[in-house]
């Protein structure tokens, strides 16, 4: 009964790695309510069928660009916990909607790094799932652990 007490700390790293990447993405949202803006535009909005009726390997292509001191920037983030994995068909129809391609759009970026920016940098309904996500995998790897030692005693 080796594999329990492997298999329950590597969901507990998992869990505590995700964990760590929303912090430091929810850190940054909350950053990006201060960043300065510039003007940009939406160059692609699409959704990569994968095949019709099945939108579960449907991926969303999106890229926009926007100038800082002279130089061209180009962006593929619309919030900063979007993954194209993990959006809904419904989520990338809605976001086609509302950024057409050739559309003009407010970019937030992140002053010592004008690479790092956002659309919408305080949508907080799309970080909720990635902190459960890791809560899970802690109470999962916790609960592995916990009934593989009690199986041992």
């Amino acid at each position: 009964m080796l594999l329990p007490l492997l298999v329950g700390p590597t969901f507990i790293l998992l869990g505590l790695f995700v964990l760590h990447w929303w912090r430091k993405q929810h850190g940054l949202m909350q950053d990006a309510a201060a960043w300065p803006t510039a003007p940009g535009k939406v160059l692609e909005c699409r959704i990569n069928r994968a095949r019709p009726g099945d939108d579960a390997d449907d991926l969303f292509s999106f890229v926009f660009d926007y100038e800082v001191d002279g130089r061209t920037h180009v962006g593929t983030r619309v919030g900063f916990f979007e993954m194209e994995r993990r959006l809904t068909l419904a989520q990338m129809e809605d976001l086609q909607r509302r950024y057409p391609v050739g559309g003009a759009v407010r970019v937030h970026y992140q002053r010592t790094d004008p690479r790092v920016a956002v659309l919408e940098p305080a949508d907080r309904t799309t970080a909720a799932p990635t902190r459960n996500l890791a809560f899970v995998l802690i109470a999962v790897g916790a609960a592995v652990l916990f009934f593989a030692t009690v199986a041992r005693a």
